[in-house]
């Protein structure tokens, strides 16, 4: 079914699943062992008590990617200004409380305007909110304009290097996707049509087209992409930090982007991207709304999901449906041309 709508519908979808089933699973075992033999029936409720959620429920990465999206959609230039009165906008109209980090969704309580947003907001983060809500800005046709949205993306709360750059990563691996390239899932490969046609696969790319372009903020950040492609075998020490490496993937924006690289280049279904997704633990709905967004945008990655992931989303005034409307405008304004 999912099959049936357009690239950009799929990456409204994808993001939404991912972030809805992420939601119930996130931070939930102690063990990494435990993921192996979670159910993959239904969506759960989140485990944190004091969260208000119940389960088909998105979380405050589907709404801050959605204030992301609109901003694309209007015809507002796209600044930090305009993207802080949109999130504080999306929030304010549909509040989703307990799924904000505490003192984020303080001041988005105690604030009317992307302005007084601004003022009250440390943008000294490198956690991975600008990255999570980055994937929508992939559907932009030139590559210099993702990465200048991508760098406006994250100075509004993540204006460090680090955040920047795993804003730009998301962003630039989402454009590929999207714009240049559709996979075969006989071969594997990847075909970067608007770079001159040739065949290479897609960690080519990445190092060729991406990398480049984030070591220019952050070679850290770069450097760990690249041990990320060159990860053999499954290594969590490299993957989460030292640190986390018992815990899954942490609330880091370099991270995460790495989990969502290993994911889209490891796993060629979107059943599988979710439910490794889940397996790697740690903050599930971030990486899991990254990496099916982006997944389920090429053609190579649509395949059956079980039904209850689209049928049992939350569809309230700004639900399921209306990610799908958003999805009929982002494609009105940035139209799919295949090369």
């Amino acid at each position: 079914m999912i099959g049936d709508f357009s690239k950009h519908q799929r990456m409204n979808l994808g993001y939404d699943i991912g972030d809805t089933k992420g939601a119930g699973d996130e931070f939930r075992y102690p063990d990494l062992k435990s993921y192996q033999d979670i159910p993959f029936d239904k969506y759960t409720k989140s485990p944190f008590k004091d969260f208000d959620h119940s389960p088909g429920m998105s979380t405050d990465d589907t709404q801050t990617f959605m204030a992301v999206e609109e901003l694309l959609i209007s015809d507002k230039e796209f600044t930090k200004e305009n993207l802080a009165d949109k999130i504080v906008e999306c929030y304010k109209r549909d509040p989703v409380k307990g799924m904000y980090h505490k003192s984020f969704q303080n001041i988005l309580d105690s604030v009317n305007s992307g302005e007084e947003f601004i003022k009250k907001i440390n943008p000294n983060s490198i956690r991975n909110g600008a990255a999570t809500r980055a994937v929508p800005i992939g559907v932009v046709p030139d590559i210099d304009t993702v990465v200048e949205y991508a760098i406006i993306n994250a100075s509004l709360t993540h204006d460090t290097s680090k955040g920047r750059a795993s804003s730009v990563a998301v962003a630039l691996m989402s454009h590929m996707s999207f714009h240049y390239g559709y996979m075969y899932c006989d071969t594997e490969i990847f075909r970067a049509v608007h770079y001159g046609g040739d065949i290479h696969s897609y960690a080519d790319i990445v190092r060729s087209i991406i990398i480049p372009r984030v070591k220019l903020l952050d070679a850290e950040t770069a450097t760990y992409m690249n041990d990320v492609l060159d990860m053999k075998k499954f290594d969590p020490v490299l993957l989460f930090g030292k640190e986390h490496s018992t815990k899954g993937v942490p609330c880091d924006g370099m991270r995460t982007v790495g989990a969502a690289l290993y994911l889209l280049t490891k796993f060629t279904s979107p059943k599988d991207i979710l439910i490794e997704s889940v397996k790697l633990g740690g903050d599930v709905d971030s990486v899991a709304a990254i990496s099916l967004g982006i997944g389920l945008v090429t053609d190579y990655y649509v395949g059956c999901l079980p039904s209850f992931l689209f049928d049992d989303l939350a569809n309230h005034a700004y639900g399921r449906d209306y990610l799908l409307s958003l999805g009929d405008k982002l494609s009105s304004k940035f139209p799919y041309v295949k090369q």
